[in-house]
């Protein structure tokens, strides 16, 4: 839809689009539209008079698993009416056969990313504070009665309002919906279509490697809340320190998704002193994709909620903070925490102390190679 406006244009008869907001997944646009059609003198229609229409063009490049994808999102929005923290649809039409109309609450803040990058880092207790909305309305997700996972969680998904009153999720478009079947089994069944679509790679887990080899009936038994557990824990990282938890060179390559497969997380007292260690281990537990780290994977969005209300209670308290649920000698990491050098130069485990030993060794030699040349020269002169 590159090149294409509809500004100023009138849809459905009353959505007058006033200006482009952003551009959304699919290469789909949002605008801020008026609704024309509301009374001045009506509190409840001024409180609707503002929308953001999200509007989806099919296009030769669109196969009709990726179409079926976005009428997924219609349905998936419908099921999410009244939940909070998630954006109220106002409504779900067809422009024409092949454009899709979404209409929705319009936050009149930026996106989480923005706010990210306007910012450079949030502060930890505002980190935290939009850090539970966000959970409040994951947590609305996964105890609907059609499990919803997103599978998109990311900052430009997370809207926030200028008073920061308002945290809303949006963006189902790629979301998959569970359901026990009603025989005996009691077994899980995906009821979207999940031929196609990855998601955002800095925020997907590696579980969806595996996953992209089942077929359609294994399917509900591998997509599970870790796929958003995870994406929440870059989230929460990305929030505190203004960047990704892994370094990416290429962010369009499946095979980065695999880093955390390889990788642990750097130690966050590295970055700054003042990191707590349960801020790092609610992290550590949210993104855990080591086989050997299964263990410390959250099972619901209460059981997080209840880590962070335990680290307000013991700063209250003034308690000392607890130990790291993995020590940093038994990390691997993708670039040194000391001395930002490649995972390939120089490992952080304990059988590596000698390696680095000797690269202080190298650096001593030449400092005092150095110092030999001054006095030859002074003493020559």
């Amino acid at each position: 839809m590159k090149g294409k406006s509809y500004k100023g244009q009138v849809l459905l008869g009353k959505y007058k689009i006033l200006n482009l907001l952003t551009q959304g997944g699919m290469d789909s646009l949002i605008y801020l539209a008026e609704d024309i059609s509301f009374s001045e003198k009506n509190y409840f229609s001024n409180k609707y008079k503002y929308s953001a229409v999200k509007i989806i063009e099919k296009t030769e490049d669109t196969d009709n698993d990726q179409w079926e994808k976005i009428l997924d999102e219609g349905t998936t929005t419908g099921r999410l009416i009244g939940k909070k923290n998630i954006v109220e649809l106002y409504e779900f039409a067809k422009l024409n056969e092949n454009t899709i109309l979404i209409i929705m609450e319009y936050i009149d803040g930026p996106t989480l990313s923005k706010y990210i990058s306007n910012s450079g880092v949030i502060p930890l207790n505002e980190s935290i504070y939009i850090f539970e909305q966000v959970l409040i309305g994951v947590n609305e997700l996964h105890k609907n009665s059609n499990i919803i996972i997103h599978r998109d969680l990311k900052p430009d998904n997370i809207l926030i309002s200028k008073d920061l009153s308002k945290v809303k999720i949006i963006d189902f478009g790629i979301s998959s919906v569970l359901k026990k079947t009603k025989d005996k089994s009691n077994k899980m069944e995906v009821f979207t279509n999940e031929a196609s679509f990855f998601g955002t790679i800095p925020y997907i887990t590696p579980d969806v490697l595996s996953y992209k080899s089942q077929s359609k009936d294994n399917l509900a038994s591998l997509i599970t809340k870790q796929f958003d557990f995870h994406s929440l824990g870059v989230i929460f990282y990305e929030m505190i320190t203004g960047k990704k938890i892994f370094y990416y060179e290429d962010e369009n390559s499946v095979r980065s998704i695999g880093l955390p497969l390889i990788y642990d997380i750097v130690p966050m007292k590295s970055i700054s002193e003042d990191f707590p260690n349960d801020i790092e281990n609610i992290i550590l537990k949210l993104i855990a994709s080591k086989e050997e780290d299964y263990h410390y994977r959250y099972s619901n969005i209460e059981e997080i909620l209840y880590d962070l209300q335990e680290y307000k209670t013991r700063i209250i308290n003034e308690e000392p903070e607890p130990p790291l649920l993995k020590k940093t000698s038994n990390r691997n990491f993708q670039f040194s925490p000391k001395f930002g050098v490649k995972k390939e130069i120089i490992k952080f485990h304990k059988n590596n102390r000698i390696v680095q030993n000797g690269y202080l060794i190298i650096v001593f030699l030449v400092i005092l190679l150095l110092i030999l040349i001054v006095l030859f020269f002074v003493g020559i002169f």
